[in-house]
């Protein structure tokens, strides 16, 4: 489903179509839009089509980047409600949603560095 690329260090969607979910509650907090960019935490539910073009997803999970990440979908939709878990309530999302061979978001995370003084 995604693998990173040696040399620009980004992750790359290789088949079928990724939808991650940004909480609208978080928009404006710790979530927000600049341009055709995404700033957001990367603890997020999605779902993965096997194609591209599928009405229902072939997996729903939840990514886990425990760090402020900047996604580059190819697509942003605003106002979208879903119930992402069979046992979850439908709430408002926006939805990123990135097409095969996108380059998604960065695979190298930026570590603090411990000074001693």
């Amino acid at each position: 489903m995604l693998s990173i690329d040696n040399v620009s260090g980004m992750t790359i969607l290789d088949s079928g179509r990724l939808e991650l979910f940004v909480y609208h509650k978080y928009m404006g907090k710790i979530a927000e839009v600049s341009g055709n960019v995404m700033h957001s935490a990367g603890i997020l539910p999605y779902y993965w089509y096997a194609k591209w073009d599928d009405d229902k997803p072939s997996k729903i999970g939840t990514l886990t980047i425990p760090s402020s990440v900047e996604f580059y979908p190819t697509d942003i939709l605003f106002d979208q409600e879903a119930t992402i878990y069979p046992v979850s309530d439908k709430k408002e999302y926006v939805v990123m949603s990135f097409l095969p061979k996108d380059q998604c978001w960065s695979s190298v995370m930026v570590k603090s560095a411990n000074v001693a003084m």
